[in-house]
């Protein structure tokens, strides 16, 4: 009697959950809340609205959102948000990056899956190419879909159901920053390489010698950074053999190594092929020319010096709401192909236009951690007369306490990075980001607040801090909404916050007339609190 008590209570404890749709597009802007109904062995049911969506995706009049909780899945609207239809999905199938095809057609990876659908998101089904995690995803010719794994590609011709391998001739061990069809040829396919190390090298010591130009990469990185070259010719960065641009025109039986050899993300944007550095090497040599003064500070840093706060106010000045969008792109090292990949040559100032459709090739490839090798602690003398409060600091060797044990090319590069630095204070999440014909982008006011949070937090550890942050919000809105027409010209676009909508754009996606936003916030807890909501956006003039 008293074991079927206890099976009973056991069972009535266990809920069970049924996801709502979001509630249709309806106004000018309103939340949408994840509601779900939830039950408990036949005693009651409630209804809650404190579920979480993780990131929204758009293409043409379709979006999908992605939920996390209470139970993963994904919800889908072929109408711009006015009706929705639920589809679960298993946790390790949330997409982490969206393709829409034709038709109705949708290609997402997930880890080591490629989900599809061919009914505009209603229905799901998965399979997986070669086990591993899938690097890239590209739409081919015919309705060919084309994955990257570890040393290989992976093609199907029947809607990602099943696959067949496609070796490239670059090694064994390398992994696909980006695959582009040429849009002029079908049957050329761009992969962009990376090739491992066979060994973890030491990328702090290589960062350090960068900063005080004081090695041979380092002089041939900011050479290149320096070039303003406008003669094509091929160009190469690197040891690593393995690095740099492939293509085929015959279906992936042969590849061929085109003149670029060094780490890159690819694009096709008006004809021509980009490419956009990924090393990390030699994106801070970039953002070393870009920004000067906030080099130099990391550089004293590094040699023992303690942090400046004033200095860092300086240095990470408001850069204005263009450089804001460009992101990533802001200081990036560009490269442009017009015969086929053959030839390249620097885009010193790529126009507005041209960052923004790079910056979403660029995508979120996030650089291995290395590891860095222990280093004797020198004692170091203190030197009187120094610009840092008359000595340097006694207690530290000059590698941030933050990065002594490991580190990855991600955060090396926030020391040279006023976006990727302030960023780390705005709970990880980008100051901008672009889909489409709308744009967020954080306000002046906002990045005041970000800089002097960054600014005090390093007075008080002595050394450039890397957060983590929480700036504490304030009433008005930290971000500005932006349409454009024609990329190249933003306009701000008014909008009102939901009644209990708080936080800083997560994810974003837009259609021809609504934008969706997943608003995120936390404190220093580490807590987060997500909000969506949708805002109703005429196309822009």
């Amino acid at each position: 009697m008293k074991l079927s008590a206890l099976a009973l209570a056991a069972l009535c404890a266990c809920a069970s959950y049924r996801l709502l749709p979001l509630q249709p597009a309806a106004g000018p802007s309103q939340a949408l809340p994840v509601r779900y109904e939830k039950k408990r062995l036949l005693f009651f049911h409630s209804i809650e609205s404190d579920g979480a969506l993780q990131r929204f995706f758009a293409g043409g009049p379709q979006v999908l959102a992605t939920v996390l909780r209470p139970e993963p899945g994904i919800f889908s609207s072929p109408d711009e948000g006015r009706s929705w239809s639920l589809s679960p999905l298993a946790s390790d199938e949330l997409p982490r990056a969206v393709l829409f095809g034709e038709a109705g057609r949708i290609y997402a990876r997930a880890g080591s899956k490629v989900l599809r659908s061919a009914d505009g998101g209603r229905s799901w089904s998965s399979s997986e190419p070669g086990g591993e995690t899938i690097d890239a995803l590209a739409l081919g010719p015919g309705g060919a879909v084309l994955a990257s794994g570890l040393g290989r590609i992976f093609v199907s011709e029947d809607g990602a159901q099943t696959w067949r391998t496609v070796t490239v001739q670059a090694g064994s061990s390398w992994r696909a920053r980006s695959i582009v069809v040429d849009p002029a040829h079908p049957g050329t396919v761009y992969v962009s390489v990376h090739a491992e190390e066979p060994q973890a090298t030491d990328l702090l010591a290589r960062f350090s010698a960068l900063l005080s130009y004081s090695s041979d990469e380092a002089v041939s990185a900011l050479s290149l950074a320096d070039s303003r070259d406008e003669k094509p010719r091929p160009i190469s960065f690197g040891a690593l053999a393995g690095d740099g641009v492939y293509f085929t025109q015959d279906g992936g039986a042969l590849w061929k190594k085109g003149g670029l050899a060094l780490d890159a993300w690819l694009a096709a944007v008006d004809g021509a092929l980009y490419a956009v550095a990924a090393d990390p090497i030699l994106q801070a040599a970039a953002l070393v020319r870009r920004y000067p003064d906030l080099a130099a500070l990391a550089d004293r840093q590094m040699r023992g010096d303690r942090a400046d706060p004033a200095g860092l106010r300086a240095a990470c000045r408001y850069p204005g709401r263009e450089k804001l969008l460009e992101g990533p792109l802001a200081a990036a090292l560009v490269f442009r192909s017009d015969d086929g990949g053959a030839t390249w040559v620097r885009v010193p100032d790529p126009p507005l236009r041209l960052s923004l459709a790079l910056r979403a090739a660029v995508g979120s490839w996030e650089s291995a951690a290395f590891r860095v090798p222990p280093r004797p602690q020198q004692p170091r003398p203190r030197t009187r007369g120094s610009a840092y409060r008359g000595m340097e600091n006694p207690q530290r060797s000059g590698v941030p306490r933050s990065i002594q044990r490991g580190v990855s090319g991600e955060t090396l590069l926030a020391f040279v990075d006023p976006l990727r630095l302030l960023a780390r204070f705005n709970g990880g999440m980008p100051l901008s980001g672009v889909s489409g014909g709308a744009a967020f982008a954080a306000t002046d006011a906002w990045w005041g607040v970000l800089t002097e949070a960054m600014a005090n937090e390093s007075e008080s550890e002595g050394e450039i801090s890397l957060g983590p942050g929480i700036s504490t919000l304030r009433k008005s809105p930290p971000f500005e909404l932006l349409r454009s027409a024609d990329g190249a010209t933003w306009q701000p676009l008014p909008f009102e916050l939901p009644a209990k909508g708080f936080g800083f754009p997560e994810s974003m996606a837009a259609t021809p007339e609504q934008i969706f936003l997943l608003l995120a916030a936390g404190d220093t807890a580490g807590q987060m609190w997500r909000t969506a909501f949708r805002v109703s956006a005429s196309p822009a003039p």
